[in-house]
């Protein structure tokens, strides 16, 4: 009977929507990576839509990008991401690390080729910072550094 009362609050904490294994949230935020890979693949900024906010900004350091670093807007991301798409072709993207925490934050690891103006080919690291908005995974960050 002492195990009864335990047993049944800890089903009842589960049915809550207190934070989910962190193995789902691990699953949600390598698809919403693998998203941001494929617009890269694609060079189609449009297929970035889905991962981003509806409110809030997005930190986007990227060297490339003609605005230094800065937290933009959805809109503001789209724009910077069209112009860095038509200028750079991305292949072999690949998932290096992710880590989550609880399901309510992830940082991944995304490595690509890139190919740029004069066909100079160079390995770039994307970290990406992903949190849960309504259904999904949307991005709050993402960082660029060269390898």
């Amino acid at each position: 009977m002492r195990w009864i009362i335990p047993g049944l609050l800890a089903l009842a904490i589960g049915l809550t929507g207190l934070p989910i294994p962190a193995e789902t949230g691990r699953k949600e935020a390598g698809q919403a990576a693998e998203r941001f890979a494929r617009a890269l693949s694609t060079g189609e900024s449009e297929a970035l839509q889905a991962l981003l906010p509806q409110s809030g900004k997005i930190l986007v350091s990227i060297s490339d990008i003609g605005q230094g670093a800065g937290y933009f807007g959805r809109s503001q991301v789209e724009a910077l991401f069209s112009g860095y798409l038509a200028e750079f072709d991305f292949s072999d993207c690949r998932i290096d690390h992710i880590e989550v925490q609880e399901s309510s934050y992830s940082r991944i690891d995304l490595t690509a080729n890139r190919t740029g103006p004069g066909d100079a080919v160079s390995a770039v690291v994307f970290r990406l910072a992903f949190q849960p908005e309504q259904d999904r995974w949307v991005l709050r960050e993402i960082r660029e550094s060269g390898r």
